[in-house]
């Protein structure tokens, strides 16, 4: 696993003292200019601090960033946070534009048909020959359009639900399953893609988790069989993941695939993430080895990568005091509550996973530490730790209406 994503041009986060310090430092209104302090340069007038926004930017050598404190003024005069190193601890769910009604009916109405004819069909025994059982498959809502129920273009495809990040259908991706179709490998429907498993993203974001960001949808599935539920799929170099989605992770896991294309968005979408507040770690090509993605390895085998092995025992690592007592100030007991609430909610319903179980221990730290500072957490009744089956995801409810 790369060190911390790094690269010359990439954001980075500066402090007013480390401003004043560098050569040429000179404030004028809202704006300061002096070297950079990101790569060190010299030239005194050759980075610009926008006050309003808290954003910097090199006219040497490309670097930007944010101021990492403050507050500081916005463009309209009223007072604002700064943009820290750690980002509010929950961000409200971004607004998107709707999608189109006819597709999310189309959607709702034709995929239990897909998700029927999955088992016992030629795109299960595809996906198993890719070491994907059947209980995964179903967490990942996966089907088989064998008429072409969702769209001609599907038929006799293996099919994944993409959707936005509230979870609303918007499209759908199809994959041949036989060597001798000679039709286009990959289909998706006109418009926006959207996510594979935005449920993963969600996740990530509400309880503070590593998110692994993934090219493909068997990506997905192969950390799902793996017993992550925090991954999630932009279909293709192309795809999108949009800042605001980002704001609430703690970390990103790039791991897109190892050809020079996927390595280069790997490189962006790191970009992106970091100027969101995200630690970011890429995935290199030396560490899927001979495979071209986290699919292929899985396949290959039978596990993840050793390098997302050693992330995975990291975050189940008992956080410390300190930490501890600094979230538990973070956040209210209403939301330790609710968030407690949802983690033994999973657990009810199947769920046994490590990373779940991690997660519950942790968040029962904070509600131990915010009852010490006089303010009890009254989450419902704690399960059962029984050794139920390994479940690590409780899969979408975008077909359900409303």
């Amino acid at each position: 696993m790369s060190a911390k994503f790094s690269d010359s041009n990439v954001n980075g986060r500066f402090t007013m003292a480390e401003l004043e310090a560098m050569p040429g430092f000179k404030r004028s209104g809202d704006t300061i200019r002096c070297a950079c302090p990101i790569h060190g340069g010299d030239n005194p007038e050759g980075f610009i601090v926008e006050l309003g926004t808290g954003r910097g930017h090199c006219f040497t050598r490309g670097c930007w960033g944010y101021l990492d404190d403050g507050p500081r003024k916005a463009g309209n005069g009223r007072r604002v946070a700064a943009y820290g190193s750690v980002p509010p601890p929950i961000p409200a769910p971004p607004k998107e534009t709707p999608p189109d009604p006819a597709r999310k009916d189309l959607l709702r109405r034709t995929w239990p048909t897909v998700e029927a004819a999955y088992p016992d069909s030629p795109a299960a025994a595809y996906l198993a020959s890719r070491g994907i059982a059947l209980d995964v498959a179903r967490r990942g809502r996966v089907g088989f359009d064998q008429h072409g129920a969702v769209d001609w273009v599907m038929r006799q495809r293996v099919v994944f639900p993409l959707a936005t990040f509230d979870g609303t259908p918007i499209n759908a991706m199809g994959r041949i399953i036989t060597p001798d179709d000679s039709r286009r490998r990959w289909e998706a429907l006109t418009g926006a893609k959207g996510y594979y498993h935005p449920l993963g993203l969600r996740r990530a974001r509400e309880e503070r988790r590593t998110l692994y960001l993934c090219e493909g949808t068997v990506d997905v599935l192969a950390f799902l069989a793996g017993g992550v539920g925090t991954a999630v799929a932009i279909c293709g170099t192309g795809g999108v993941v949009r800042h605001e989605h980002l704001r609430g992770v703690w970390r990103v896991v790039l791991c897109l695939d190892a050809d020079e294309a996927g390595q280069n968005r790997g490189r962006t979408i790191g970009r992106l993430a970091q100027s969101a507040g995200c630690d970011v770690l890429q995935l290199t090509a030396d560490e899927l080895g001979a495979s071209d993605d986290v699919a292929a390895y899985w396949q290959a085998q039978g596990c993840l990568p050793p390098a997302l092995a050693e992330l995975l025992a990291e975050e189940q690592c008992a956080l410390d005091d300190d930490l501890i007592d600094e979230y538990a100030r973070r956040y209210s007991a209403a939301h330790i509550a609710e968030t407690l609430a949802r983690q033994y909610a999973r657990w009810e319903h199947g769920e046994r996973s490590p990373q779940l179980r991690g997660m519950i221990a942790d968040w029962e730290a904070f509600a131990a530490a915010r009852a010490a500072l006089g303010d009890p957490v009254r989450p419902q009744e704690r399960p059962t730790a029984d050794d139920g089956p390994d479940d690590s995801d409780t899969g979408e409810s975008w077909i359900e209406e409303g």
